[in-house]
């Protein structure tokens, strides 16, 4: 890694798991720095899919926090619904979180 460049954090949620890569590099071009994954718990496993997709980048942020604190950093994600969490009236708490 070079603390020099920015870093790209990209997230995904699947049915039983959350995944996460951290990368830099130019667009297109990015390089994998650091890889993570989890098992979800039973409990997190009926959460709905804008949930999971929530709490895998709480997960990931948290975990990857020595490498973004006091950082410019890109975060990606696959689910669409997440572009309009920012303008939602009525949060769920969970999502909120």
């Amino acid at each position: 890694q070079d603390f020099s460049q920015q870093f790209l954090v990209q997230v995904d949620a699947l049915a039983t798991g959350l995944k996460a890569v951290l990368a830099q590099g130019s667009s297109g071009e990015e390089r994998p720095v650091f890889f993570l994954s989890r098992k979800l718990l039973p409990w997190e496993q009926r959460y709905s899919t804008i949930e999971k997709e929530c709490l895998a980048i709480k997960w990931a942020l948290e975990s990857l926090w020595y490498y973004l604190l006091g950082r410019e950093f890109d975060l990606e994600t696959d689910h669409q619904a997440l572009s309009w969490i920012n303008t939602m009236k009525d949060h769920n708490a969970r999502v909120s979180r």
